[in-house]
């Protein structure tokens, strides 16, 4: 219909439709009444992430005061 501009006409068109839905979703949207994260303090150890060596495998000596 269009022809060989058709996709040249698609970039301003997609910016466009992009521009107008979130800004939809910014004034409309639900996203300011959702929590994510509750209010209430961690719990248990950290998770392992294998980048350094795990506190049971540490054989750490006690920290002493310096003095």
């Amino acid at each position: 219909m269009i022809g060989e501009e058709a996709p040249w006409w698609s970039f301003p068109f997609g910016s466009i439709t992009s521009l107008a839905l979130a800004a939809a979703y910014y004034r409309f949207g639900r996203w300011r009444t959702l929590h994510m994260i509750e209010d209430r303090p961690a719990a248990g150890e950290p998770p392992d992430t294998g980048l350094g060596v795990p506190h049971q495998r540490a054989h750490l000596s006690p920290e002493t005061p310096n003095g």
